[in-house]
């Protein structure tokens, strides 16, 4: 009983690892196309990952302002 409980954990652990590996190539392949992670729509310059409009979204939300 104990042992199939162990075996099942293992399981779910590499299958979260193989997840998140996966997750991490796609958000590098969106970083490397000059694409805004958040909007997927503008571009934005390489140091970057999201564009002026969706930080500006950020930023109002963050102040209490209702985005309109």
């Amino acid at each position: 009983m104990v042992k199939e409980t162990f075996i099942g954990l293992e399981r779910a652990i590499r299958k979260k690892k193989t997840k998140l590996k996966r997750h991490k190539k796609r958000y590098q392949q969106i970083k490397d196309s000059g694409i805004c992670i958040w909007c997927k729509k503008r571009k934005v310059e390489p140091p970057h990952v999201r564009c002026k409009v969706c930080i500006k979204k950020i930023e109002d939300k963050q102040n209490g302002k209702a985005n309109n």
